[in-house]
């Protein structure tokens, strides 16, 4: 099985980066834009920022540290500053990189990867120069998946719950804890497909006891059939989110049962 499953594309674009300037790295989330960027880069060239750990943003101070050296080694060879989830940099930090931007050294090139590229600065969108990292299509993602290692209720349940998403994929495949903790959720939601909400979730809390746990459970694998099939399961979610309100309330398991078999009725 190959590692990386890469647009062919995506190898073009990355070499154009190669070279002086500031470039945004754009496309799907969870392609490996990243990581096809720092593995085709000498690694003691690159600089990588990326959010920290349990983090939302990247700070100021941060991309200071990264490119606190780039002014000083002018005659060095080429140098990479690549911030993956770009769009998670702070205003402050935003500023600080458009105003180096204006100075930028020659030997170093500035690569800002990211899937939302309208939410950073209009200033900073003007200065960059848009690549555009396409992701491989649903059958070759399909067809990498059946090479894996893996078993077949895993592949299956693999791409029900991540679909063309080739480096989310991998992240599962190379994990076994993860792969298996994700197995054993499905299951739990397999069973609430059966019968009322009502019956589905007390069913679920047979096989884990924990209210908590079995509505996180149900609440992700709920958002991602939202997403795949549509408004059949707006109900699930509303219902679930409540049931997430009431166990943070500390409310027993009979009682978010009871008020989850009413909305049930109601609706």
């Amino acid at each position: 099985m190959r590692k990386r499953l890469l647009h062919p594309q995506v190898a073009t674009e990355v070499r154009r980066m190669q070279r002086a300037g500031f470039f945004i790295a754009y496309g799907q989330p969870d392609i490996g834009k990243k990581t096809a960027l720092v593995e085709s880069l000498p690694s003691a060239a690159v600089s990588l920022i990326t959010p920290q750990e349990g983090k939302v943003s990247i700070t100021l101070q941060q991309v200071q540290e990264a490119s606190s050296g780039f002014h000083l080694r002018s005659g060095a060879d080429r140098e990479y500053l690549v911030i993956d989830d770009a769009h998670c940099l702070t205003e402050y930090a935003q500023n600080y990189l458009l105003k180096n931007l204006e100075e930028l050294p020659g030997h170093v090139t500035v690569i800002m990867v990211t899937h939302m590229p309208h939410m950073l600065l209009a200033t900073v969108q003007s200065r960059g120069f848009f690549v555009h990292l396409p992701a491989p299509g649903a059958d070759e993602v399909r067809e990498w998946l059946e090479t894996a290692d893996l078993a077949p209720e895993h592949r299956s349940m693999l791409w029900e719950v991540v679909g063309n998403k080739p480096a989310a994929l991998n992240r599962y495949i190379q994990d076994e804890a993860l792969l298996q903790t994700t197995s054993q959720q499905h299951q739990y939601f397999e069973q609430l497909c059966k019968g009322s909400l009502y019956e589905r979730l007390r069913a679920a809390t047979q096989l884990q006891p924990a209210m908590p746990a079995v509505l996180d459970n149900v609440a992700h694998f709920a958002r991602v059939r939202l997403r795949q099939e549509g408004g059949q399961w707006a109900q699930v979610v509303r219902l679930v989110e409540h049931g997430q309100r009431l166990a943070a309330a500390n409310c027993n398991k009979k009682t978010i049962l009871d008020v989850i078999a009413m909305g049930v009725r109601h609706d």
